[in-house]
Formats: C-alpha cells, sequence, structure tokens
C-alpha cells in the first residue's frame, strides 16, 4: 500500500530568518553520489530492443527499490506533498491523496526520461507548445544575442537541453553543480557527443567563471541555469514564499543575466495528464537600481516562483528537488521516519497500487 499524505496538514510555528547574502551549505550537496551508470545503460538498452513500455515496467520495480530503501528520500517527499496539498486546499484546488510512492515513482520515470533526452530519443513531436512557447523559443534561438535561461528542478529540463541540436544550432552553457556526481556526468556526455550543449560543473561564481560565462553570452551562447537551488555556502539569496512556507532562492541567475545585461527566458517542461508541456516565458533583461537592488531583485524571484507554484499545482508529482527546500525537518521526523522503514516496505510489499498502468501513475510520469 502506497504511503498517503494527509490533505490538510498543521503548519507548525513557522520563524521567518532574515534575508542575507550567506547561507549554510543546502542538504542536497551533502549526499553521496548514488549513480549507478551500468544500471541505467540497462535500462535504455532495454528501451531499445524492447520498447519504451518494457523500459517502464522495469522503471517501476527500480523505483519501488528506491522507495524502500530510502528513508530519507521518503521524508523529503512527504513533507513536500503535505505543503502541496496544504497550499492547494488554501486555493479551493483539491489534489486528492497524494503518495510518496507515486512521487518516487515520478522521479525514476523523470531520471530515465532525461537520458533518453540527452540520447535525443525524445524528440519535439513529444511537447505541447503552450501559447507557442516552442515556436518562440526557436524564433529567440535565431538572434545572434546570448541569453540566460532559467529552468528548475520541476519536470524534464534535459528535454530542452538534450535534443537542441535538432532543433536548433544554438549553442548552450548549462551551469551545473555536478562535481558530487562525476559518474553520472560522464554517462550524459557519453550519450549524445554530438549535441551542441556544453556543461560548466562548479561550486559557485568565480570572478574566472564570470569571465568565461560573459564571453559565451558575447558570442550569443545561452548559459542555462536552474533558478532553485543555491550553488554554494555563500550564494546571495533572497526568502520567497513558496507553497505558503519562506524558502531560499538564489539571486545568481538573475545577478549574472543584470551584469551582463543580457536578456533572461525561463523554460518548464513539465509532465501533465502524461504529455510534456512547454512553458517559455519572456522575462527580458534585468533591470535593478543600486538603491534598491535587493528588492527589484525579488521581484524577479517572486514572479519565477509564483509561476513555479502554479504549475506544481497542475503537476504535484512534478517537483524533484529530494532535500530539505524549506529547511524544516526536525530529529523527531527523521527518527520516526528511520523507525518505520520496516513498516513501510511490508505495506509496499503486501501490494503498492501504483503500476505503471495506474492513471495517476502515467500522469505524471517525468
Amino acid at each position: 500500500m502506497s504511503e498517503q499524505v494527509s490533505e490538510n496538514p498543521a503548519n507548525p510555528h513557522e520563524t521567518p530568518e532574515p534575508e542575507g547574502d550567506s547561507v549554510r551549505e543546502a542538504s542536497w550537496r551533502q549526499e553521496p553520489e548514488k549513480t549507478f551508470p551500468l544500471g541505467i545503460l540497462i535500462v535504455l538498452k532495454v528501451h531499445d530492443i524492447f520498447g519504451e513500455r518494457a523500459a517502464l515496467i522495469l522503471v517501476w520495480f527500480i523505483s519501488l527499490w528506491i522507495w524502500l530503501f530510502s528513508p530519507e528520500l521518503r521524508l523529503s517527499s512527504r513533507h513536500y506533498l503535505r505543503r502541496i496539498s496544504s497550499f492547494a486546499a488554501a486555493r479551493g484546488v483539491r489534489l486528492g491523496r497524494l503518495s510518496t510512492r507515486k512521487h518516487v515513482y515520478a522521479v525514476s520515470v523523470n531520471f530515465f526520461e532525461r537520458m533518453l533526452s540527452w540520447k535525443g530519443s525524445l524528440t519535439v513531436d513529444r511537447l505541447i507548445s503552450e501559447d507557442n512557447a516552442h515556436e518562440r523559443m526557436l524564433a529567440r534561438a535565431a538572434l545572434p544575442e546570448g541569453a540566460v535561461i532559467i529552468g528548475a528542478h520541476a519536470g524534464n529540463s534535459e528535454m530542452l537541453r538534450g535534443m537542441n541540436s535538432s532543433c536548433s544550432q544554438k549553442k548552450i552553457t548549462s551551469f551545473m553543480f555536478a562535481h558530487q556526481f562525476p559518474r553520472l556526468m560522464e554517462l550524459i556526455k557519453s550519450l549524445n557527443s554530438q549535441s551542441n550543449l556544453s556543461i560548466i560543473m562548479a561550486e559557485e561564481i568565480t570572478p574566472a567563471t564570470g569571465m568565461m560565462l560573459s564571453e559565451k553570452l558575447d558570442a550569443g551562447e545561452w548559459i542555462f541555469i536552474m533558478g532553485d537551488r543555491l550553488l554554494a555556502s555563500d550564494t546571495r539569496y533572497c526568502e520567497v514564499e513558496f507553497l505558503g512556507k519562506k524558502a531560499r532562492f538564489p539571486l545568481g541567475p538573475w545577478l549574472l543575466a543584470a551584469i551582463f545585461k543580457k536578456p533572461v527566458y525561463t523554460v518548464f517542461a513539465v509532465k501533465i495528464q502524461g504529455k510534456y508541456h512547454l512553458y517559455f516565458q519572456e522575462v527580458g533583461e534585468i533591470r535593478i537600481s543600486r538603491k534598491n537592488r535587493n528588492e527589484d531583485l525579488r521581484k524577479y524571484v517572486e514572479n519565477y516562483v509564483r509561476f513555479l507554484e502554479e504549475l506544481l499545482l497542475k503537476a504535484p508529482y512534478q517537483w524533484f528537488n529530494f532535500f530539505d527546500f524549506w529547511e524544516e525537518y526536525s530529529d523527531r521526523d527523521a527518527n520516526a521516519e528511520a523507525g518505520n522503514e520496516k513498516a513501510a516496505s511490508a505495506e509496499a510489499v503486501s501490494g503498492d497500487k501504483a503500476t505503471p498502468d495506474d492513471k495517476t501513475a502515467s500522469d505524471n510520469r517525468g
């Protein structure tokens, strides 16, 4: 039986923390790499030989294993699902019972489809272009100027980055914190050596990194960076209410665009009812004043976060930041989760209803 999350959890007392220019190291950077390249390659080979359905059946069993033996992941999922349920209920949106089991299955399918994107197996015809998003994106890609593209760990951003060479000749540099995932990075590079995409692995934007990015932007390239994870312990951030509670979002992507005076676009490819929907928003050039820099930057971040919230209300299982995003875990919760691991495992073995043919699961494969 799937672990389910109550729809209207009580909100604990919250004490907002002051905004600042430094933050303790995010918990996601402390996690060791758990990538198994051989297993990923086996799933991809099954896909090539037997087709997508056979690969998804294998992914379902893999996701069950991950769910059974990853108590911290279940804890993170449960906190998020409670938050999105409460947030939705306050707005009159009924999401129904949300399951951590289905959430883990969604992230497993998402990872599989990200690898297909890097291989070039997921093509643009799998996208539903909202408000002519893909056509507008290609039109901007045809322009000679560089730009900063801001995405999120929601949906399948690789669907756009990985298949770039089949849609446009625009060169894209993806700025990623990937030092803790060396095996995964090597695998990604091996899947599509012909892509116009390059990867910069860094912990922070140093002066040297800034000069390199400036050269790429001046050469007309796009810089792709996520807007929902802090890069390093000294990253500048602002606290914005996200799904009903304050969370820290980086200012780096927006500052980068402001310093280099390049236009900003936000891009999301989110799976809704089994289909990927592409959203492309033109933010324009970031304009901030010296006097009100923080407030000016906050407005851009808040608009980004508000749109992200709307997407998650449509596809609640598409959130893939599996760590203490709101910094609200308690030792009691962690201990309780560890103590209940055996019970959760027994429940899953006794008959989890989430199957590859389950409507909710199929609606959220990604």
